[in-house]
């Protein structure tokens, strides 16, 4: 009878220490999460609403990419939890005064020369330039080409996004960088804790704002939330051998575009439509803008591409997402770019790829 007393008294003691063991932890755990929290912005605006505009630069060196250049702003419209990336053309031409016109890559890569803060500092003073000074990153993320392909070297797919070359046309390297942005994320959405642990040992070669508590807090939520992406690049005019950035469509573009309030609802069918076969099957344009005109869309022209497409691709040229997304679900397919135009009088173009369907 002691002996029982004796062992009841003993397992009732061990089970409070555990209880005490573990009250203790999660009380030094959530002391942890609260200091890390009142230490970091980016965690605080992540559990707000507020949205949260991030830059970033993925540059090659002297081994691996040398002289290549992505430039992303990432606007994450947290209302709708959707990533709103835009890609910046890094061979436009920024014009400025008293200074020889240049590209940003060409710019970036000069001021390299004497260290990479001149080249980041170099880069996001021509961003300002282009833009008006209209984007302000709250983040930023910097990182080469060598770090990057070391942390994915098992994602075959992001290996061959990396090594694909030299590009035929700029629409071509749009599609490049919309799939290489959409791996990056979905990997991230896919990796596992163990892999996780495997991209923050690569933390120190970053340059950035973003803390490792944050960059946790970031993933997990990648992990977990249904984020969706939209792709939009910079708008450009063709000045005989070399792409400009208009001013007017720039401003135009970021202030009714790109941080406006992203609206899904199909307000009416109506816009002029231009469709292209690059699929290499016969027809693909005609019958395709024939199907689009039995849905009640307005297709204006069409014509065959001399260009080879996997993919169909919808342009929405003038920021109607709402639009372009109407024309995916009567297509069953299609990848969707934000390009506006404000000097084109199509409302939309398709890119009919090999993976459409004639109807």
């Amino acid at each position: 009878m002691l002996k029982m007393k004796i062992k009841t008294i003993i397992k009732s003691l061990k089970l409070k220490t555990l209880n005490i063991a573990v009250i203790s932890a999660f009380v030094l755990l959530s002391i942890v999460f609260i200091y890390a929290l009142a230490a970091n912005n980016l965690a605080k605006d992540l559990l707000s609403k507020k949205p949260i505009v991030f830059s970033i630069l993925i540059y090659g060196n002297k081994t691996v990419f040398p002289n290549k250049l992505d430039a992303f702003i990432v606007y994450y419209e947290r209302q709708t939890n959707i990533l709103k990336i835009l890609s910046i053309n890094t061979d436009a031409v920024v014009l400025k005064k008293k200074v020889k016109a240049r590209s940003f890559k060409e710019a970036f890569f000069v001021s390299m020369k004497k260290s990479k803060e001149n080249a980041f500092k170099t880069y996001y003073e021509d961003l300002d330039d282009v833009f008006d000074g209209k984007i302000k990153a709250d983040y930023y993320f910097h990182a080469d080409y060598e770090t990057i392909s070391k942390m994915l070297a098992n994602n075959k797919n992001f290996k061959n996004l990396l090594s694909s070359g030299t590009f035929a046309s700029a629409m071509e390297e749009n599609i490049n960088q919309l799939k290489l942005s959409q791996n990056i994320l979905n990997n991230l959405k896919n990796k596992s804790l163990n892999s996780i642990s495997k991209i923050f040992s690569a933390y120190s070669s970053f340059d950035t704002n973003i803390s490792r508590f944050s960059f946790i807090n970031l993933i997990i939520r990648f992990k977990l939330e249904d984020i969706s992406t939209i792709f939009f690049i910079m708008p450009l005019k063709q000045m005989s051998n070399r792409l400009e950035p208009p001013k007017q469509d720039i401003a135009k573009f970021i202030q009714d575009v790109f941080f406006a309030p992203t609206d899904f609802k199909l307000k009416d069918k109506d816009g002029f439509i231009y469709i292209e076969n690059a699929s290499q099957k016969q027809k693909a344009a005609y019958n395709a803008a024939l199907f689009l005109r039995d849905n009640g869309f307005d297709v204006l022209d069409w014509a065959t591409s001399s260009s080879d497409y996997a993919e169909t691709i919808i342009k929405a040229y003038k920021g109607n997402f709402a639009f372009a997304l109407a024309l995916k679900e009567v297509l069953k397919c299609g990848q969707i770019i934000v390009s506006y135009n404000s000097q084109t009088y199509y409302n939309a173009a398709i890119i009919i790829g090999k993976d459409y369907e004639q109807k």
